[in-house]
């Protein structure tokens, strides 16, 4: 009688690649009041009173990371 051979090959892992995570250019109004720690209704009296510049795509407010960083800054250099 011939016996059936196990054999356990451990399985070989893949390698993971490593993804650097996306930061975007650009954000709604929803976002830049999270990136900037304000209500939504800050962020668009900013953009009412020609502080923030903007966007309109579709429905949407559309606000440059660049632009929010320099509002905090000259709001800071202000307080």
């Amino acid at each position: 009688m011939v016996g059936k051979r196990e054999e356990s090959v451990a399985a070989i892992p893949l390698p993971v690649p490593v993804v650097a995570p996306i930061t975007p250019r650009c954000l709604n109004i929803e976002q830049a009041s999270a990136y900037l720690s304000v209500t939504t209704w800050t962020i668009r009296r900013l953009i009412d009173n020609k502080e923030l510049s903007c966007a309109k795509i579709g429905k949407r407010f559309i606000v440059k990371r660049e632009d929010l960083d320099n509002i905090w800054k000259k709001k800071a250099e202000a307080a």
